[in-house]
């Protein structure tokens, strides 16, 4: 096995299994604080009673289906299910979005659905199948950590030895500085330039915004852009992204804020109609 093992790693540095490890501990631990403090979910269907359930705050017992509203689309056809009880429902804990399981006393979550409306005395979940009337049901937050082993596949295929991956631990691990462009602007499509001129002219893109605009579309590994609030990082995502679209480029968009997402989107409505 420890041969196996050298195999395997050999082609890792000693500051590459020192970050794999600091890396692995990290996300084992709050693995294992957030299943401590949100609880097992699934797991407490069968281990804990439901009252101790309830009494976490985690599940509304003994609830009564009350009503049913079928509702169908071009994809696919769904349920709205209604339920109440005789308990208090704390609307800021069983919030639409938030996932839940339906139990019965006698079996443990025979759903799993959205929350989609809810009140102090109902909630309401979205089901691709009807349930009997008849019975008593348990409805439980479900918590999913499913970002947990996507988060440890991506590091140990960083550590893979691969021609990407040894690029990758490069500028992660070793911090090695993004390669220059073997291009210069005058390779940019005719389309690109001109379209930049457009937004320069309509948005007041100023040459400093404008070459980082170019130094993004050119680049290697990556670029970063840096400023300060109102200096225009905005208008210059918008300008980037505005001519990767126009050079059928994909792009995936992220922001810390939903309201970043929207500042970019409703800028770049002017240049698309998609």
């Amino acid at each position: 096995m420890i041969n196996f093992a050298k195999s395997k790693t050999s082609h890792l540095s000693a500051d590459h299994i020192k970050y794999f490890k600091k890396w692995i501990t990290w996300i084992y631990s709050e693995w294992s604080e957030d299943k401590a403090r949100k609880g097992s979910s699934l797991e407490d269907l069968w281990q804990k009673p439901v009252e101790q359930r309830q009494s976490e705050g985690s599940c509304l017992p003994n609830l009564r289906l009350v009503n049913h509203v079928r509702v169908s689309t071009e994809a696919c056809s769904s349920y709205l299910l209604t339920f109440e009880g005789n308990v208090t429902i704390v609307e800021s804990v069983f919030a639409p979005g938030n996932m839940c399981t339906i139990s019965t006393s006698t079996q443990p979550g025979i759903l799993l659905a959205p929350i989609v409306e809810s009140s102090s005395k109902f909630v309401t979940i979205r089901s691709d199948r009807l349930i009997s009337r008849e019975d008593t049901y348990h409805l439980d937050l479900y918590h999913s950590f499913s970002t947990y082993p996507t988060t440890l596949g991506n590091l140990v295929l960083l550590m893979a030895n691969t021609e990407t991956s040894a690029r990758q631990r490069e500028l992660i691990i070793d911090l090695a500085p993004p390669s220059c462009p073997c291009s210069d602007v005058s390779t940019l499509p005719a389309s690109v330039q001109h379209l930049l001129s457009e937004i320069a002219t309509s948005d007041g893109l100023s040459a400093e915004q404008r070459n980082a605009v170019q130094a993004a579309i050119l680049c290697n590994d990556y670029t970063l852009i840096e400023g300060f609030p109102g200096s225009g990082k905005t208008t210059t995502i918008v300008a980037l992204l505005c001519c990767l679209l126009q050079m059928n480029r994909t792009v995936l968009l992220t922001t810390n804020t939903h309201s970043a997402l929207d500042n970019v989107l409703v800028k770049l409505r002017k240049y698309t109609s998609d």
